[in-house]
């Protein structure tokens, strides 16, 4: 279920976490959870306001491989869920 986020006080978003994009979809980011682990995905690129486009999801709740800031990479599916992103349909 998507969350609602305020941003202005005048727009409402939907943010999704990027394990609910399906291959080829794309999202802004817009909110990170923060790990330990995250930190070397920040480094990477994964952060606030970059775009990231999921690449591929491996079957049986495996890693996904996502897109973003020049760089693909594979995220566990629990990290994946620390990141959220609104729909850029």
């Amino acid at each position: 279920m998507p969350i609602l986020h305020r941003m202005n006080l005048t727009s409402v978003i939907h943010l999704k976490r990027i394990t609910d994009l399906k291959p080829d979809e794309s999202g802004r980011i817009e909110r990170v959870d923060c790990s330990d682990a995250m930190v070397a995905l920040m480094e990477l690129g994964c952060v606030v306001g970059e775009t990231l486009e999921m690449r591929q999801k491996a079957p049986f709740g495996g890693p996904v491989a996502v897109s973003t800031g020049g760089h693909v990479f594979a995220m566990r599916k629990a990290q994946a869920r620390e990141v959220w992103v609104s729909s850029q349909d």
